[in-house]
């Protein structure tokens, strides 16, 4: 029976530091990603833009967003890795 709770509280110890490391381990890039996130479900919600002949404007302002948070071209870059200089 010791030994159980031993290994429970190394576990539970072991839990404990993982999921603190993680939530350290987020910073400035996840709070990058949360205001991107907010941008667009601002865009989303607002009324002038959920009307149909706004439809274009709205998908170019979600657009905008997009391009500020991924850079495009090393996403390209990485996922041809070897293949890439091949295709361009």
């Amino acid at each position: 029976m010791r030994i159980m709770t031993r290994l429970l509280r190394i576990a539970l110890a072991g839990l404990l530091v993982l999921w603190t490391v993680g939530a350290a381990a987020a910073g400035p890039a996840a709070d990058h990603v949360h205001e991107s996130i907010d941008a667009v479900l601002k865009i989303l919600a607002d009324p002038d833009l959920k009307t149909s002949p706004k439809t274009v404007e709205r998908r170019r302002a979600i657009r905008t967003v997009a391009n500020e948070l991924f850079d495009f071209a090393e996403l390209s870059r990485r996922s041809l890795a070897t293949h890439w200089a091949a295709r361009t």
